[in-house]
């Protein structure tokens, strides 16, 4: 089920090639950034993978997300902070809902922007089984998904800007 979400994920990011994106732009060449990203996403839990659909592009997925200073997060910290929910309908009266197993799928995109420069664009997707109960009976359960709000994306890009800057410098001295 895993690879079916992360198939759809590709072939959504593949279609919606101008969909959100986090962006930023660094002073350093896209292979010393995409040695950085890796290195960082790895700490994280994610492994990328070169996208075949994309010559600049890595893909990656996590079941155990954390925020860019290495913390877990649980599903429904990631629904709260880092979640899109303008286009959720209203709760009906009297429903709760379970979030569990949260399965997340990175996009990182590098691309030149001069003769020294890169700039590297990243969105996070996220899937998870949602129950609903009215009252205390179960009433619906199934997988869930919501577009990402970019807030983690642009912490992530931070963090990698954050841990590239001592290596700028050393190498400037």
């Amino acid at each position: 089920m895993k690879q079916a979400l992360f198939a759809l994920f590709l072939i959504a990011a593949s279609a919606g090639a101008e969909q959100n994106y986090a962006r930023r732009s660094f002073d350093l060449p896209c292979s010393e950034l995409q040695t950085a990203a890796v290195t960082f996403f790895e700490h994280d839990g994610f492994t990328l993978h070169a996208d075949s659909s994309c010559g600049d592009c890595f893909s990656g997925e996590t079941e155990h997300l954390r925020d860019a200073r290495g913390h877990h997060l649980s599903t429904h910290a990631t629904l709260k902070r880092y979640m899109d929910t303008s286009g959720d309908g209203k709760d009906v009266f009297g429903a709760w809902y379970v979030h569990r197993g949260l399965d997340t799928t990175a996009k990182l995109v590098l691309r030149p922007t001069r003769e020294y420069g890169c700039a590297a664009s990243l969105r996070f997707s996220y899937f998870w089984y949602a129950m609903e109960f009215l009252v205390v009976v179960p009433f619906d359960g199934d997988k869930a998904s919501r577009p990402s709000n970019l807030r983690l994306e642009n912490e992530y890009l931070q963090a990698i800007a954050d841990s590239i800057a001592p290596q700028t410098k050393s190498k400037a001295h």
